[in-house]
């Protein structure tokens, strides 16, 4: 990127620093949906909905996601990434204001969901454009896995939230204070000199075969789609068999850090390691299948243990692999990041949308241990896609 818009983006962000300047914007417009799971006993009580609901909740913030996505890189190229940046974290944190002071009716928050969803599907792509061209290549798998971990993190804060918000104040104070990372980001994004150049600026590389990006997307589709199945109901379900709501939300906050850590570190150590990063996620992912089978277990025998265990490999290992699927997507894509990560990222938001919608009525109509049981089937599926992807990329002309 050339533009002067370009050049203010990079210096804009240094008060703060490229990747934990990413970080928290993506965590700004992340959290709305990451309340929803966690918080679904208190939602069910408050707004009278059931699982079900929670999974349409779910599935319409990655609705407004998948369609927000495509104008991803367009808006960044016009108005400079910065701009995109700031205008989708604010944005972010008032509508989070807004699920807390309007959400009186469970149809207010649905109506507010997609745009929620479509900030987040507009802010991401924009966030690897910042990553990618403002850091030297030594550094981005870090950056990367940072970046990513916020999905973790977030759904972290939601769990810690359980006991420490939800349970004393209410769910509406959760919603409220969530609006922090926002109001953070868009201070610390202010300052801003034009006379820089980005730190690591190369000509655009040719996409891979769309066939490639395509099969790439389907498989973060149907993977994100068991891991935010998981994510959505592993608090109610939990409860069911004899979870208390507080110990559920500290579970959900400690299978979190595992896959916050994962993200982290395995982006830390991803330059140097890992020279084929799909290879790592299509073994993590079927890592989380394994765990979602262990959820099954737990669930249908009742027993607290085995389920929690489920719970750390399903998130912590199944739903780390995010950092190193989109280092693979940059890196093969040099200078055209935006476009590719706006193609493969619609499978993500596809993927996470239907999972806790289509699980949602299995889990009303059958049972959780047929949820977590399909879940794993999804995870199998998605391992097959992401060698099918890889094996494409490596043989591109």
């Amino acid at each position: 990127m050339t533009t002067d818009a370009a050049r203010r983006s990079w210096v804009g962000i240094r008060p703060l620093g490229v990747a934990p300047a990413g970080a928290i914007a993506m965590l700004s417009v992340s959290l709305s949906v990451s309340l929803v799971g966690p918080l679904g006993v208190q939602l069910e009580r408050s707004l009278g909905i059931d699982s079900e609901y929670l999974g349409v909740l779910v599935a319409l913030y990655f609705a407004g996601w998948v369609a927000a996505s495509p104008a991803a890189s367009a808006l960044s190229r016009r108005f400079g990434p910065l701009a995109v940046v700031r205008a989708t974290t604010i944005g972010g944190g008032l509508l989070l204001v807004g699920m807390a002071l309007l959400g009186n009716r469970a149809w207010h928050l649905a109506a507010l969901m997609p745009v929620s969803g479509a900030a987040a599907g507009i802010a991401q792509p924009s966030i690897n454009v910042y990553l990618a061209s403002a850091l030297p290549a030594r550094k981005l798998g870090g950056a990367m896995g940072l970046k990513q971990a916020v999905s973790p993190a977030s759904s972290l804060l939601a769990g810690l939230a359980v006991p420490t918000i939800a349970l004393t104040v209410g769910w509406r104070w959760a919603f409220l204070l969530a609006m922090l990372p926002a109001l953070v980001t868009s201070v610390l994004l202010e300052r801003e000199v034009v006379d820089e150049e980005p730190r690591n600026e190369q000509p655009p590389s040719s996409l891979p075969p769309l066939r490639a990006l395509v099969v790439l997307m389907l498989g973060s589709g149907l993977a994100t789609s068991y891991a935010s199945t998981v994510l959505t109901f592993v608090v109610v379900s939990a409860v069911r068999i004899g979870f208390r709501p507080a110990s559920a939300g500290i579970l959900v906050a400690v299978v979190s850090s595992v896959a916050v850590l994962a993200r982290v570190g395995l982006g830390a150590v991803a330059n140097r390691l890992v020279s084929r990063p799909f290879r790592w996620v299509t073994a993590m992912v079927l890592g989380g299948a394994a765990g979602c089978g262990l959820l099954a277990v737990g669930t249908s025998q009742h027993l607290l243990a085995v389920f929690a265990l489920g719970a750390a490999v399903a998130v912590g290992v199944g739903w780390g692999w995010s950092g190193l699927f989109y280092l693979g997507v940059v890196g093969s894509n040099r200078g055209s990041e935006a476009k590719a990560t706006s193609i493969v990222q619609v499978g993500g938001g596809a993927g996470t949308a239907l999972g806790p919608l289509v699980f949602g009525v299995v889990a009303s109509s059958l049972s959780f241990t047929a949820v977590w049981v399909g879940a794993g089937c999804v995870g199998v599926a998605a391992a097959f896609a992401m060698v099918a992807g890889s094996r494409l990329v490596s043989n591109r002309p």
